[in-house]
């Protein structure tokens, strides 16, 4: 049983049944606008890449402000936490993080900014999954 206030738009079951090319057409959204969101993140990663390619010893990343924020970024530290903090306990953080990845700090530095930016890329597609939701669902339904 339907209830009354939907039943000026749902008469059966089969008003509410998502047509396979919408779910296409959804997926494809969603995949375009991934690519879009990640730009930002791969073009950071290039030049963090590159510039960890320039480290010679553990040391070189503290010098570098770009490299510290890529380190600070992986360890999962927000922007809003960092604003709590002060430059010396932010270097301190910087330098726990690096003692910790060993030998293969560069690469650990590059492959942690990367587990951390696909993170934040899927809260930003789901927010965005979200509110297309809401805006087919809730607003399209009003018309």
């Amino acid at each position: 049983m339907v209830s009354p206030l939907f039943s000026s738009v749902i008469k059966s079951h089969s008003d509410i049944i998502t047509k396979q090319s919408d779910i296409v057409k959804g997926f494809i959204n969603q995949a375009d606008a991934k690519i879009t969101e990640a730009q930002h993140f791969i073009k950071e990663a290039y030049l963090v890449l590159e510039a960890l390619r320039k480290c010679t010893i553990k040391e070189d990343i503290l010098d570098n402000p770009q490299l510290k924020n890529a380190v600070l970024f992986a360890s999962g530290l927000s922007q809003k936490a960092q604003g709590h903090l002060s430059t010396s306990d932010l270097d301190k953080i910087v330098e726990s993080t690096i003692d910790k990845l060993g030998k293969r700090f560069k690469s650990e530095i590059l492959f942690r900014y990367l587990l951390t930016a696909g993170d934040s890329l899927g809260g930003t597609m789901r927010n965005l999954a979200g509110s297309t939701a809401q805006i087919l669902v809730v607003e399209d339904g009003r018309r």
